[in-house]
């Protein structure tokens, strides 16, 4: 009598696994999507962040030395170095349309990190014998690229030009590049 249950006793267990695997499959659908909802609406909140410092950065600017007490003065920054600060710093839209065009999670470190795989054919040799080498990379937009590179003799500045093509695919182009 013991064998003749065997047989159903496998199925039943047959069956509970795969119900198991069933509700597992379902709940994973579940957290991707709402992994997916979660992604965009950080993005949404970024790009609403984005404009209100430049709306708040705008009206500073308007303002510049208004006193912010009875005998105090607002001390700012020059424009010049608010700007090289914000220099490379992409737009919560911009990193939406790099990770549409098919980059990963953070474009901008996936860039930057391509970039130095192909350093080696975008940059102008080194001197004596130096091997050139990015030093400081800037996303400025969707397409364009400011990198510092030196080969421990000679120091420069190159404008690239990068295409994505693709998932994690990314073509480049030296536009400029100089010594200083």
């Amino acid at each position: 009598m013991t064998s003749s249950r065997l047989p159903l006793l496998l199925a039943l267990l047959t069956l509970l696994m795969g119900g198991v695997a069933l509700y597992f499959f379902v709940r994973l659908n579940r957290a991707t999507q709402e992994l997916k909802l979660a992604r965009q609406q950080v993005l949404a909140r970024d790009r609403v962040i984005y404009r209100q410092e430049g709306a708040r950065r705008r009206a500073e600017a308007d303002a510049p030395g208004r006193a912010t007490g009875a005998d105090t003065v607002k001390v700012e920054p020059p424009a010049a170095a608010v700007f090289a600060d914000e220099l490379g710093t992409l737009t919560g839209e911009q990193l939406s349309d790099l990770m549409k065009a098919g980059l990963p999670e953070d474009p901008e470190a996936f860039l930057k990190q391509d970039l130095r795989k192909h350093q080696a054919e975008l940059l102008p040799a080194g001197t004596m014998g130096g091997t050139t080498r990015v030093t400081d990379a800037r996303i400025l937009t969707r397409h364009y690229v400011l990198a510092a590179y030196e080969d421990g003799h000679t120091a420069g500045h190159a404008v690239l030009r990068y295409d994505v093509r693709g998932p994690g695919q990314v073509e480049w182009r030296k536009l400029d590049a100089g010594a200083e």
